[in-house]
């Protein structure tokens, strides 16, 4: 009898184990890892491609930190970040189609979009707000931004921007083009009636391309140049001058001819980097020496102002605002765990062996603003996370995100940078800051 009762007891105890065994497993599958999935359009090739593979690459290195430190706590339960990617070629045409695939193919939770030109942006507003999808995106100059989506009403969208000229209240220094433009103008000695302390009668051609980020600068330069009380040439809002040329524009001679003929020393204008080069190499080749050049959007990478390093050498001395640096102070402007500003730039050159590309901050910095509304909601429905991000007040690596409640656009601080002629190549180097957390770096100078 001892014997059986021997058996039974070891029978019943190999099935509680078993059945403890079973259960494990049960536990184990409701444990599976779960994934908050992150959407993006991409711009790798084409004209924005300078944009595109730097904002890419920030995005992934942020993700990849995130996820090294256990991902997004969502109501008690740990989540990784998953990115999903579709590619645009840089064609804005192509952007609601990918937007669309992103929500009902993909079926992602968010999207999110690193510093592009508004052209890229704005077709995704009607398609996310539909559905009901969060955006974080940097669509850069905020009054071409908002003139290009008046047309739709806005709750899931949320942009950074920088001002061409219209002022943050309350007024903050660094955060507008008309500030740091003629902060740079005072630096070099350029006035309406002298360059580097010459007297000289001062007159600056205007240009840029006639898209949806362009005739919003256009309009805007002009106009902020003359109330100055500087002298144009190619601007006029009515009709548009001859400065504000089609996307298709091959042969700037009109454009130049004037600015010859009206004696121009001054070029102040925005387009995509391949429209500047070969304006800017006509011009030259025509006999223009301007003294300063301002090239917006079209000089900001490495990547596109190698391809005017002479000889004769083109790159040298042109500048522009720019919106991210590697030595921004990491004590304001953290990343995840221990990554900072200057280490990730670190990241970015052993990976790509290329200079300073200042899209990688942002691609970095949208992750950080949806994964702490993420957090923060405790969920990942559409409503749950927008209603957080409008409540968003984050210490980022670019910076601090926090968004208006009437526009849901957060100020992008500015500073304006040069490329300075090192060895056989150009870098860009920090001559205007008025932020405590970012130092200039070289000495503003007039074109030689």
């Amino acid at each position: 009898m001892n014997k059986f009762l021997a058996i039974l007891l070891a029978v019943a105890l190999a099935l509680s184990v078993g059945l403890i065994g079973c259960g494990g497993g049960e536990q184990e599958e409701e444990e599976e890892q779960q994934y908050i999935r992150i959407g993006t359009v991409t711009y790798t090739e084409g004209m924005y491609a300078g944009f595109g593979g730097a904002g890419l690459w920030g995005t992934e290195a942020a993700i990849e930190d995130i996820n090294a430190l256990g991902g997004v706590d969502v109501d008690g339960v740990n989540y990784l970040l998953q990115l999903y990617k579709r590619e645009s070629l840089s064609d804005e045409t192509k952007v609601a189609s990918l937007t669309e695939a992103l929500i009902d193919t993909d079926q992602v939770d968010a999207i999110v979009i690193p510093c592009i030109p508004p052209p890229m942006v704005a077709p995704m507003v009607p398609i996310v707000e539909a559905a009901g999808i969060p955006l974080i995106a940097f669509p850069a100059p905020y009054e071409p931004w908002m003139a290009m989506i008046a047309a739709y009403t806005r709750t899931y969208t949320f942009t950074s921007n920088f001002h061409i000229a219209t002022p943050l209240v309350p007024p903050q220094p660094g955060y507008l083009i008309k500030d740091i433009g003629f902060e740079f103008f005072d630096a070099v000695g350029v006035t309406p009636t002298a360059i580097g302390g010459v007297p000289t009668d001062v007159v600056v051609g205007v240009y840029a391309s006639d898209d949806g980020d362009g005739r919003g600068w256009y309009e805007l330069m002009g106009a902020m140049l003359e109330d100055a009380g500087y002298t144009t040439s190619s601007w006029s809002v009515d009709p548009p001058g001859v400065g504000l040329f089609p996307m298709d524009t091959a042969d700037y001679s009109a454009i130049i001819d004037e600015w010859l003929a009206d004696g121009v020393n001054v070029l102040w204008g925005n387009c995509p980097a391949p429209h500047f080069q070969d304006l800017w190499k006509q011009a030259y080749a025509k006999g223009l020496r301007p003294k300063v050049i301002f090239a917006a959007r079209a000089a900001l990478f490495w990547t596109d102002q190698s391809g005017l390093i002479g000889p004769p050498d083109l790159a040298t001395g042109v500048g522009l605002e720019n919106w991210w640096h590697n030595e921004y102070d990491p004590s304001v402007c953290p990343g995840f765990g221990t990554t900072t500003p200057q280490s990730l730039y670190e990241r970015w050159v052993a990976d790509t062996g290329e200079q300073l590309n200042p899209n990688i901050g942002w691609g970095y910095c949208q992750v950080q603003v949806i994964a702490d509304a993420i957090e923060r909601a405790g969920s990942l429905d559409g409503t749950a996370i927008r209603d957080a991000l409008k409540t968003t007040n984050l210490s980022t690596i670019a910076y601090k995100i926090k968004y208006g409640a009437a526009d849901q656009s957060s100020p992008a601080p500015l500073y304006y940078f040069q490329w300075f002629k090192e060895g056989g190549t150009v870098v860009l180097k920090v001559v205007v800051s008025k932020h405590a957390f970012l130092d200039t770096t070289g000495t503003a100078f007039l074109i030689p």
